[in-house]
């Protein structure tokens, strides 16, 4: 059986990578977090392209004000991009 890959909290994603395949490239609408999801790409033990939209990490102490603020940005595109698929209807 396949290991599993728990791809962290906020995806709530898991899923099944046969130890013969890589991951070479992996898209999270946030940036990996510091204390689980980027140490786990870490353990994979080869080098993973990481792209994110959206900002979840800070300074120590910080991480709180920044998963807020980008939280509130996430909704506004979410809903500008709402807007617009309902115009192009």
């Amino acid at each position: 059986m396949p290991p599993i890959v728990r791809v962290g909290r906020s995806l709530a994603v898991t899923c099944r990578v046969p130890r013969k395949l890589k991951i070479k490239d992996l898209y999270s609408e946030r940036a990996p977090c510091q204390d689980s999801c980027k140490p786990a790409i870490e353990q994979l033990g080869y080098m993973v392209n990481v792209t994110w939209s959206f900002r979840w990490n800070g300074a120590p102490g910080t991480n709180a004000q920044i998963r807020a603020e980008s939280d509130a940005l996430r909704k506004r595109a979410l809903k500008e991009l709402q807007l617009l698929w309902n115009s192009a209807k």
